[in-house]
């Protein structure tokens, strides 16, 4: 989890017991100071969730089917909830003398301006939301990036007036932005359009589709010839909210360079392509399938996961040029595209 996400979870207790009665947006205009919402209604989605924390230190207001679903961490936790859209108001003191803002939470974000205050995006594949900092508040929107700049200008105090610049923040948090996230005209960009150069270029490349098991292509990084596909939801867990990253496949270039310290390792075979189970320690053990084509290798490499999760992603793996469903069947590979993995049989 990055640090951009613990922000938003730090201390959260969205509790999924609330009433079955339609959530109201009118209490929320009893705290102070006022939380923001997006309306009744936002893009289609009917509100759908409204929760206040505490003495308003925290409120939650989601929009949109509650899809429950299991975490990375623990695919079996029912209780988790995503949202397609969700507002979250934290009241916070951001004085710069104290750890607030830090530098680490905003490594490698995208600065913008909304409603004319301060905001960023984090420029990973971590956290599909936007953060902007209004008076004593921090609001966070949580949605997909075609939906994220229309939802962000959309927010509404709780007294239901929508204006068109909010207060300014804190003193010293506008800089502090400026001084640490970069400027991108394209972070808001959907997905599609950001993958056009890549799947003219790289039309072989497999991924998982734009949407996985529920969870849609958020952000794909890519460092020189190596690209890692980002698949995310936010949503609620338990007692608690979190971004959670469902699938994270990584392309590589042949050969692939194995893990330093391999526990076990054994074959495997998905639609036509060989692979390999290897089982590493890092900080953590960690499982990963590593399958060989013919122009690439491909890494699902996560943690917390057996070996039918696995190959449910690696099956579920189609070329950049086909949008929708997966081929059935991936190329196999010339010899030298298979290193020497230790513990494996040749």
């Amino acid at each position: 989890m990055s640090a951009a996400i613990v922000l938003l979870a730090a201390g959260a207790a969205v509790a999924l017991g609330q009433s079955s009665d339609r959530p109201r947006l009118e209490p929320l205009s009893e705290v102070r100071p006022l939380p923001y919402h997006l309306g009744e209604s936002f893009d289609g989605l009917p509100l759908t969730y409204v929760d206040v924390l505490g003495d308003g230190w925290r409120v939650d207001v989601g929009y949109g089917e509650c899809r429950r679903r299991g975490s990375r961490l623990n695919p079996l936790d029912e209780d988790r909830c995503d949202y397609p859209v969700f507002v979250q108001t934290t009241r916070r003191m951001l004085e710069l003398a104290g750890p607030y803002p830090a530098v680490s939470r905003w490594e490698r974000c995208v600065r913008t301006e909304v409603l004319g205050v301060p905001a960023f995006i984090a420029d990973r594949g971590l956290y599909n939301g936007l953060n902007l900092f209004t008076g004593q508040l921090e609001v966070a929107v949580m949605a997909e990036r075609s939906r994220l700049r229309a939802a962000a200008r959309s927010l509404r105090a709780a007294d239901g007036v929508r204006r068109t610049r909010l207060p300014e923040p804190a003193a010293g948090v506008r800089s502090r932005i400026a001084a640490q996230c970069r400027v991108d005209p394209s972070a808001f960009e959907p997905v599609e359009r950001k993958l056009e150069p890549l799947r003219r270029s790289n039309p072989e490349l497999p991924f998982l589709g734009l949407e996985y098991e529920g969870a849609r292509l958020d952000h794909v990084h890519r460092v020189g010839r190596t690209v890692t596909f980002y698949y995310e939801g936010c949503g609620t867990s338990g007692l608690s909210l979190t971004c959670t990253i469902l699938a994270r496949p990584t392309v590589h270039p042949p050969p692939a360079r194995p893990p330093d310290t391999i526990l076990s390792c054994s074959e495997t075979e998905v639609n036509g392509a060989p692979g390999v189970f290897v089982e590493y320690e890092e900080s953590i053990r960690m499982r990963q399938l590593v399958l060989f084509t013919d122009r690439y290798v491909v890494v699902i490499d996560e943690y917390g996961l057996g070996d039918e999760p696995l190959l449910r992603r690696a099956r579920s793996l189609r070329p950049l040029r086909e949008w929708s469903e997966p081929t059935g069947q991936l190329p196999p590979p010339v010899r030298s595209n298979r290193p020497v993995v230790p513990g494996c049989p040749r």
